[in-house]
């Protein structure tokens, strides 16, 4: 993936959490980030009916999104039904190795790598490796590359659309 500017107000919003905190505070913003995406690729995204989380997925995945993207962003929307429907669920190894089981090998290295770039670029006293991280952490990281990729592809979809208006002239 391209290098892309990260939001402050979004890694804020995540670093002062606790884990019930930083889980849904992540899914709130990837969901307003999906939502984003399906207002550009929808003619009259207000026409729609009310729709779940993996409805939105879904139809995302219908007007282009890489399929691969799915899955992730399923495991992070039941993650979050976890932490909301029991407020003592802890943010565990295993819900982020479950996660990150979701992503695909080109994706895993995007996040090593950009998480290994902000580590040599911020702070050398962090652990060597993504996956050294505490899970709040590995959460953090995989949630600034979900919201990196979607800000990529709501700007290919912007693009793309400029491009499809019909001349006037």
């Amino acid at each position: 993936m391209l290098a892309h500017s990260i939001r402050p107000e979004f890694l804020n919003a995540l670093f002062g959490e606790d884990d019930l905190g930083v889980v849904v505070r992540t899914h709130l913003h990837i969901e307003s980030a999906v939502n984003a995406l399906l207002d550009i690729l929808i003619p009259i995204p207000k026409e729609l009916p009310r729709l779940r989380y993996e409805q939105k997925l879904k139809l995302c995945c219908s007007m282009g999104m890489d399929k691969t993207l799915f899955q992730p962003l399923k495991e992070l929307g039941d993650l979050r039904n976890l932490f909301a429907h029991n407020i003592d669920t802890k943010l565990t190894q295993g819900y982020l190795d479950r996660l990150l089981a979701s992503v695909s090998p080109n994706d895993k290295v995007s996040i090593s790598t950009s998480y290994e770039t902000t580590r040599a670029a911020t702070d050398e006293n962090l652990p060597k490796s993504f996956t050294n991280l505490e899970p709040k952490g590995q959460l953090i990281g995989f949630a600034t590359w979900l919201n990196a990729t979607l800000d990529i592809l709501q700007e290919d979809a912007r693009c793309r659309s400029k491009s499809n208006v019909p001349n006037s002239n």
